[in-house]
């Protein structure tokens, strides 16, 4: 589909996020980013061998080429209804805070409509679910089923929130929500502070794209890739008292990632 050389060589990062097509991804190459849309995970994850790989082999963390996705991995139940990564992203984003989505529990997933998955959330965690959690539901669905089958590992495939990202290279949180005119402007300053041609690579990705994403879908990824291939990460969402970091029902982590001077040591 997309002929392009994506070995590890000449790839530095990956940025993913949910968009209207499916999953938009932006590439990060040793002469520039590039975008393209998947309407699957699955296909992807394929074009990137090493996301796939043995956990216990492959380089460390903040080494070697990674994929960060904004959509949540690690999700809620019974005895950790609430994810501290959330609160805890909230908090470093003030005016933002509203971006971060309390994500559903996993029984909610396998649900018909929001009603229902709104009631069996409410069930287990105590909580409903918001109409824009459960609109990404299929999302979320898509990229746990790949890691419950091992087709993406937890230290390759990394959950992130853009904004994060946006406010360390702004300096503070955004002051504008990314859908207006200025939070647009706001966040293409901050995108050319690592590629001076972002606002030309996103008008091409949009040109070709049409409606299977969004503007703001593009400068998302983009501010992941850039990060995926420059920014050393730490985790939200430790355990005050060990230190590590939750795990759900499945094993997977319950952490966001972010540039580093924002968030605790690893």
């Amino acid at each position: 589909m997309y002929q392009i050389d994506l070995n590890p060589e000449a790839l530095l990062g990956v940025g993913v996020d949910g968009c209207r097509g499916g999953w938009l991804a932006a590439f990060l190459l040793r002469d520039g980013p590039f975008f393209a849309v998947f309407p699957e995970l699955e296909p992807l994850l394929e074009r990137l061998p090493w996301a796939g790989h043995d956990p216990g082999s492959g380089p460390a963390l903040n080494h070697g080429p990674r994929l960060l996705v904004d959509m949540p991995v690690g999700l809620p139940y019974e005895e950790i209804p609430v994810r501290a990564c959330d609160a805890e992203a909230r908090r470093l984003l003030g005016p933002r805070r509203a971006s971060v989505f309390s994500p559903p529990c996993r029984e909610a997933l396998d649900q018909p409509d929001h009603a229902r998955a709104c009631e069996v959330n409410r069930r287990i965690t105590g909580r409903g679910l918001s109409i824009q959690s459960w609109n990404i539901a299929p999302r979320i669905h898509e990229l746990d089923r790949a890691f419950r089958a091992g087709r993406a590992h937890a230290d390759r495939v990394l959950e992130c929130h853009p904004e994060l990202f946006f406010a360390a290279l702004l300096g503070a949180p955004a002051q504008w929500p990314k859908r207006t005119p200025q939070g647009r402007t706001e966040r293409v300053l901050a995108l050319t502070r690592l590629c001076p041609d972002a606002k030309d690579r996103i008008k091409k990705a949009l040109q070709e794209f049409g409606p299977a994403a969004a503007w703001d879908d593009c400068a998302d990824a983009l501010v992941l890739a850039l990060a995926a291939g420059h920014t050393p990460l730490t985790r939200l969402g430790m355990d005050p008292l060990t230190a590590e970091i939750p795990r759900d029902r499945a094993g997977l982590p319950m952490t966001i990632h972010t540039p580093a001077p924002m968030g605790a040591a690893v």
